[in-house]
């Protein structure tokens, strides 16, 4: 396929697609001259056009238009917007020395149509020249009548002339609305990839803020046990991606110090790596406690969840070396409760609590040997041990 039919038929100087849609649609012509201001040179530039065997030639129109710049300003100077010359009177043909006149009464000599429209560009006026069958052939008439003649023009010029205008102003008016939709796209471009840049600049920012909160978490945490934790490279990198809140992400760091308590059986005084297994980055609180919870716990998720909470805020209080009572555990706790909510919310999961520790003896260590209130629910045990298994869940 032909590269320029893809493209819109109104691309290019208006004054030169004028050119061409004169050449399809007046008829009776021989030839069509055309001189307009091109910006791309800041000069007055030049074509002739004509139609041979049905094929639309054009080409350059082979004056020096600067020789005769003069009389061609007078021209695209002038308020009318036609006008009809002598071949052999034409402004950018004769010389300005040569003291030719125009003989306004040889009104069959005057067979080429100029036509002034409005160049945008420059504010002047282009000049498109229409040379005529001499003897009117196209219409059906003979040379002779002046008359005649002059009537037939009058049909041409009233025929052609607004045509011609309007379709320069359609052209205008289409290349400045293609600017200005150019511009927008160009402005949307530059915006978006200025936004994109914004973007990752902010996700740069993010992943240092989210691997410098985690080893303020893991900070506290070997201050508190007196380890020597560690991200390995991976779990940085797992870490620099984490998509969720600060509470998730605090809760999988401290999630995974535990795991590395629980699973390391080395000495405590080694560095300990955090690799990106301990690591759980779920979309949410519910996903993260069903990723972390085995699954003969699910059905125990709410006091599992309960419990989670009471040994991070427990962690949190004696990392402030404050007393575990039931009033600071409750202002450490992730959402601020009133120590009320701890004894009932013990009280409501006794039995399931009861179960789970009994279970996992190596989880909740804090609240399981400090918490006061929690090791009474534990001691209410009738016999301390598996007898509310079956009740469980």
């Amino acid at each position: 396929m032909n590269p320029a039919a893809r493209q819109f038929s109104f691309i290019g100087h208006p004054a030169r697609l004028l050119l061409q849609f004169a050449l399809d649609m007046v008829h009776g012509i021989e030839k069509i001259d055309l001189i307009c201001f091109d910006p791309s040179t800041a000069s007055l530039e030049g074509e002739t056009g004509e139609i041979v065997n049905f094929d639309k030639t054009i080409q350059p129109l082979g004056v020096d238009l600067g020789a005769r710049i003069g009389a061609l300003n007078k021209e695209r100077d002038k308020e009318s917007d036609f006008e009809w010359f002598e071949n052999k009177l034409l402004p950018y043909h004769i010389s300005e020395k040569n003291g030719k006149t125009r003989n306004l009464f040889n009104e069959v000599e005057m067979i080429v149509l100029l036509v002034r429209f409005p160049n945008r560009y420059d504010g002047k006026k282009d000049l498109l020249f229409m040379f005529f069958d001499k003897e009117m052939k196209s219409f059906g008439l003979s040379k002779g009548d002046k008359e005649l003649s002059a009537a037939l023009k009058s049909i041409i010029e009233k025929s052609y002339v607004k045509l011609l205008l309007k379709q320069a102003a359609d052209y205008y008016n289409n290349l400045e609305i293609l600017s200005a939709f150019s511009q927008m796209v160009a402005n949307t471009g530059k915006h978006i990839e200025l936004l994109n840049g914004e973007i990752r600049e902010s996700q740069q920012r993010n992943e240092e803020i989210l691997e410098i909160s985690a080893e303020q978490i893991l900070e506290k945490y070997r201050q508190f046990y007196q380890r020597s934790y560690f991200f390995t490279e991976g779990a940085k990198a797992h870490i620099r991606k984490f998509k969720g809140s600060f509470r998730n992400f605090e809760n999988i760091i401290i999630n995974a110090v535990e795991m590395v308590n629980n699973m390391m059986v080395i000495n405590p005084k080694s560095a300990m790596p955090i690799n990106e297994t301990y690591l759980f980055t779920p979309s949410s609180e519910e996903a993260m406690s069903e990723q972390a919870t085995p699954p003969e716990m699910v059905n125990q998720s709410a006091a599992v969840k309960f419990l989670d909470k009471l040994e991070h805020a427990a962690i949190s209080v004696k990392m402030r070396k404050l007393p575990l009572t039931s009033e600071n555990v409750a202002q450490a706790h992730p959402i601020p409760i009133k120590p009320p909510a701890i004894s009932y919310g013990m009280k409501y999961h006794k039995d399931k609590i009861r179960f789970l520790l009994n279970n996992y003896p190596e989880k909740w260590a804090t609240i399981r040997n400090d918490f006061k209130p929690l090791r009474n629910i534990v001691e209410r045990d009738p016999d301390n041990n598996h007898k509310n298994n079956k009740n469980a869940g």
